[in-house]
This record gives structure tokens, C-alpha cells and sequence, in this order.
């Protein structure tokens, strides 16, 4: 599948799934895919109203879709809980076990 694709059909995400539907997802998102904002890390964490240098917490955003500005996709975000989850592929995030940054 090509990117947009695999964005359309769900399989690049950046939420945080729902506990009682994909318990086993949720968890690693939890242990791996949330992003905790440090100096040494981000330079955060940052001010209320603004990012810090990794882009946290995510602004929200109705739908997913590339910036033409920066060329980077800007992941749907529609709920508090899923500003600070890095972006992630399931079926790896669920095989690996460890954090990725898609």
C-alpha cells in the first residue's frame, strides 16, 4: 500500500485505541508511543499554547493530511488523549514491541 493508503485503511495511526476494543495495541501505545516532553529530549516541555521542538502536543486537526509546506503529515487528532502519541504502524508496533516513529 502507498502512504495515503495505508492512512485511509488505519494501519499508520496516531491515536490512542481504545482500551476495551484492541486492549493488546493499547497497552504498547501506552509502554512505547507516547511522548513525554524533557529538555535533553524536545527542549520541553513547552509553554501552554505552544510546541515543543518534536511537535508536542500534536495540534488538533480533523483529518490526516500532508503539508505541502513542511512535506510532513500532519496525523488526525480529534481527542486531548491523542496529542502526544507518536505516530505508529500497528501490525509492527504489535510484532516488535518497541517504540517507532512512523
Amino acid at each position: 500500500m502507498t502512504i495515503s493508503e495505508m492512512i485511509a485503511h488505519n494501519v499508520i495511526r496516531c491515536d490512542l485505541p481504545n482500551m476495551e476494543e484492541e486492549p493488546e495495541l493499547y497497552a504498547k501505545v501506552i509502554n512505547h508511543q507516547i511522548h513525554t516532553c524533557n529538555f535533553a529530549k524536545c527542549g520541553g516541555p513547552s509553554l501552554p499554547g505552544e510546541q515543543c521542538r518534536k511537535g508536542f502536543p500534536r495540534k488538533f486537526s480533523p483529518s490526516t493530511y500532508e503539508d505541502p509546506e513542511t512535506r510532513r503529515f500532519i496525523y488526525r487528532c480529534v481527542h486531548e488523549r491523542d496529542q502526544y502519541v507518536v505516530p505508529y504502524h500497528a501490525p509492527t508496533l504489535l510484532a516488535w514491541d518497541a517504540h517507532m516513529n512512523m
